[in-house]
């Protein structure tokens, strides 16, 4: 079951923007303005999921890159890198950065990630990507989180995958003093 939408498109938040300012004949100052804006996007985005979607190829002799493309892009067209794996954070500099579960490619080098964090897609939101394939060097990269009716191309050059994660540095400490209390 499909859950109602209670907040108001984007289109139609606009509109009621630009009515309101119309009815106050410029007399809102700009503060109150910017403040009635945030709160129309808000309302927009509401509860509704944002989703992530791209494509992941295979390049020959280039350096692993991510492009934010138009959704009509022809290279995502190409032939895609099928069973890659996506580690996706938002906001990966934030005090709480949002770590979405390892996403997998499908069979066609197409992946779809849903993201639930209020506002996203609408507010600027840093987006950091490791991406991952058997044969291919690793990305690592970051760029901003794409509209909603943007796409992500991957591109993986053939080579060594030598990706070694952060190190954790709260988890090892912990892991030190259970060792220390042994």
């Amino acid at each position: 079951m499909q859950r109602p939408n209670l907040f108001l498109s984007r289109a139609a938040s606009a509109s009621l923007y630009e009515w309101v300012r119309g009815q106050l004949n410029g007399r809102l100052p700009a503060a109150a303005s910017v403040a009635c804006l945030a709160l129309l996007l808000a309302a927009t985005s509401g509860c509704a999921s944002y989703r992530l979607r791209g494509r992941v190829i295979e390049v020959k002799g280039a350096a692993p890159q991510m492009i934010v493309v138009n959704a009509d892009d022809p290279r995502l067209q190409q032939p895609g890198l099928p069973y890659s794996s996506l580690e996706v954070t938002i906001d990966p500099n934030a005090l709480k950065p949002l770590r979405v579960p390892l996403a997998r490619v499908d069979e066609h080098g197409d992946f779809d990630i849903t993201i639930e964090q209020p506002g996203a897609g609408v507010l600027d939101f840093k987006l950091a990507v490791v991406a991952r394939s058997q044969g291919h060097q690793p990305l690592i990269d970051e760029t901003k989180l794409p509209a909603s009716f943007r796409r992500i191309l991957i591109l993986l050059p053939t080579g060594r995958d030598n990706y070694r994660p952060e190190a954790d540095s709260l988890q090892d400490s912990l892991r030190f003093e259970k060792d220390m209390k042994r």
